[in-house]
Order: C-alpha cells, then structure tokens, then sequence
C-alpha cells in the first residue's frame, strides 16, 4: 500500500503514523498539508513528497490510500474527491458534520464501486479461511460470505496490498473448494438488508 498523510497534525503524528509503520507492506510516500512547514516536517523522516494541495496529491500515481486526519469539516470534500480518484480511504472520526455530508461521501464511494478486504491486516480472518481448508479436506462443505454495506458494487476483491497472507489464504480457500459469496445491501436509516450478489475477483 502506497499511502499519503492529509493534514500533518497531531492526529496523524500521534494515532495513524504510528499505526501505520507497524504495518508489513505500507510505505508512506507523501504528506500534504496546507502549512508546508508542517508537511515538511512530517514528511522528511519518512522520506515522502510534499504537498500543500489535496487535489494535487489525488493526482499522484505513486499514492494508492489516503489517510485524512483533517479537521471534520474538510472531510467530506476531501474525501469525496479522493474517492472519485479512485483512492483507498481511511478516515479519521467523526466521519462528516452530519449526515448529508456522510451520504455524499458514501454515494462517491460506491460509485467508484470497487470494495477490498481487509483495511487492515487480520490474523484472525487468515486463521479461520485455514480452518475452513482442513474442513475441505475432511470432506465438509465450506462456505465464506462477505456482506458488504452499501449498494452499486461492481466487484469485490481482497485487499492484496494491505493483506497479501489474507488474499492469498482465500484464493487457496477458492482452490480448495471452499465456495466464496459476496453480497451487497441497501442501506436505509435504521434498516439493512441483503440486497444482491456482488462479483467476485481474486
């Protein structure tokens, strides 16, 4: 995962920097940040690129994952535009002001339509898709359903640049005979529900 820090603030300095370089396969290549002092600062140790203009690092092919650690305000029209770049987003709590601005960013995501798994790494899911293996092997029918919160998905795919152990344990899990699903939702106020299946490529 190629990632790049918005906003070069004490949330990303003490929570996401941190988090992330404990993580096997993320390499921080860029900061932005409107006071470039601040981004400089930041971005020198890591030996990342400087911006002061969000939409400017959207641009950048060597940037794969944005991590917004901005004030809220700024969060929706950032990351709206950062999903419309086709950009991985994390994105720091609370996700907007309020819930017009959390339906936009939503709706940019799910037009973009593509949805991975995990956005992080996890011993656990690569645990249980093993055991779900050896009960292939013994014969049992094994069954792996990712139930993706949203609607208009085009595909999903697991997350090999987050998670290569995860992706490469389901496609030996496919292999095997473990029959793997996917299906998206609609998703209203204080209801979801299992709408249609979603594509699978892994």
């Amino acid at each position: 995962m190629k990632l790049a820090i918005i906003g070069a603030g004490l949330v990303a300095k003490t929570y996401h920097i941190p988090a992330f370089l404990r993580c096997e396969n993320v390499k921080i290549t860029a900061v932005c940040d409107v006071y470039e002092p601040a981004a400089i600062a930041m971005a020198e140790p890591l030996g990342a690129k400087v911006y002061t203009d969000y939409r400017e690092l959207l641009k950048d092919p060597e940037v794969d994952t944005v991590s917004i650690c901005t004030r809220t305000d700024t969060h929706c029209e950032m990351a709206s535009a950062a999903a419309e770049a086709g950009k991985n987003i994390f994105l720091e709590k609370p996700m907007a002001m309020n819930e017009k601005q959390a339906r936009r960013i939503a709706d940019a995501v799910e037009e973009n339509g593509v949805v991975s798994f995990p956005d992080a790494p996890t011993k656990r899911g690569e645990k249980h898709l093993r055991e779900l293996i050896r009960c292939r092997k013994q014969g049992l029918e094994a069954y792996v359903l990712f139930v993706v919160q949203m609607s208009r998905v085009r595909y999903f795919t697991p997350n090999k640049k987050n998670d290569p152990a995860f992706a490469q344990a389901l496609r030996e899990a496919y292999e095997s005979g473990v029959t793997v699903l996917a299906m998206d939702c609609l998703v209203e106020p204080g209801k979801v529900a299992i709408h249609r299946p979603v594509e699978i490529r892994l």
